[in-house]
């Protein structure tokens, strides 16, 4: 162990979010340290410094906290359904962990306990988003394979896919921003080269690149043109790559 705690984590199937070993103390955010994209840093190399989980260390390894892929505060009533699938991978900066819960919206937990500090209310978001209703539980879709993270020193934001809307949450308090979009989110099945019919998917994160916020994805009509029982039609839906400004109006 070196003279700084520093702080490892772990996913594992099933909706579980588990933390190993001790985490650092708070005021200590080191984006050297930290897991601030989906492959560690912008070029997915998939590497951390980290060095307290070694050959030695590893048999010493014990579940800290676990945490639901979707937490009760996200559920509100405990009895709600939770989704059987969980293809997520966290991200961490900011001493805050922050992860797409399993009804789509997103969640930020105390990397030291666990504990929900804040999540996007799927209850509240407007009435024009689109959302599912899972057994009374209105949910705002699936997860995502990860979430991103930007900051320019001053101000820190997360930029989620939640359904089929962009959206931009200040990563301390996750407010939305009025600013951003439309009330706080840019419907992503609006803005292709060409009529769609409407609806979008895409599970993947968006990406930042100079200050840019980057978006892949295909209109919802589209499964049938990706499924393999059905042919191609010989004009198919745009998979249009779109980008909008970090801080959209």
């Amino acid at each position: 162990m070196h003279g700084r705690t520093k702080k490892h984590g772990l996913l594992c199937p099933g909706g579980l979010v588990i933390t190993a070993l001790l985490a650092a103390p708070r005021g200590a955010a080191d984006p050297d340290v930290e897991w601030r994209h989906y492959g560690g840093d912008p070029g997915a190399k998939k590497y951390s410094p980290l060095d307290q989980i070694n050959k030695e260390t590893v048999g010493q390894l014990r579940i800290a906290w676990r945490q639901s892929a979707t937490p009760s505060e996200v559920r509100r009533d405990p009895n709600a359904p939770i989704p059987y699938e969980y293809i997520h991978t966290p991200i961490m900066a900011g001493n805050l962990r922050y992860m797409s819960t399993g009804y789509g919206t997103v969640a930020a937990l105390d990397p030291a306990t666990g504990k929900v500090i804040w999540f996007d209310d799927s209850t509240g978001l407007r009435e024009q988003s689109p959302t599912v209703e899972l057994e009374g539980v209105r949910v705002a879709g699936t997860q995502t394979r990860s979430l991103t993270y930007w900051t320019d020193g001053s101000d820190a934001r997360i930029l989620a896919i939640t359904g089929q809307s962009l959206v931009a949450l200040n990563a301390k308090t996750g407010q939305r921003y009025s600013s951003f979009g439309e009330r706080g989110e840019i419907d992503l099945a609006k803005g292709y080269d060409r009529d769609t019919g409407g609806g979008y998917r895409w599970r993947s994160q968006p990406v930042v690149v100079r200050d840019v916020v980057v978006v892949g994805g295909l209109p919802g009509n589209a499964t049938d043109v990706v499924s393999e029982r059905s042919r191609a039609r010989k004009e198919t839906a745009p998979g249009n790559i779109r980008g909008y400004g970090v801080g959209s109006t």
